[in-house]
């Protein structure tokens, strides 16, 4: 099957384009329309401010010292956010997160 949007050949079965994304087939049984546009911010602030603050950001790392399930759950819960900001922070306090935790882990089992 053959994107109208590019061109590129794609297989029967797909829905969207291998390449652009585009949708290939309408589903008309269907009651609800296809979202297309993916690129939607919905929690985008409106006024300009950062989605992190740095003082967030430094305190969800600091607790992470000390309890590593601060920056985990910070962490998971950021990444499920649409703003890209967002999600590398959800990202970077997940990883704190887990290396926090298996620091202390090492040193509780060298004990």
């Amino acid at each position: 099957m053959l994107c109208a949007q590019c061109g590129t050949e794609n297989i029967e079965q797909a829905e969207h384009c291998i390449k652009c994304g585009a949708p290939l087939k309408l589903d008309a049984a269907s009651p609800y329309p296809r979202i297309t546009n993916l690129d939607m911010q919905f929690d985008a602030p409106a006024d300009g401010k950062p989605v992190v603050s740095s003082v967030l950001n430094l305190a969800v790392i600091a607790g992470s010292l000390f309890f590593p399930i601060i920056g985990i759950i910070m962490g998971f819960t950021y990444l499920r956010k649409t703003d890209p900001a967002a999600r590398k922070a959800g990202k970077i306090w997940l990883v704190f997160g887990m290396v926090f935790l298996l620091m202390q882990i090492v040193l509780v089992s060298l004990r």
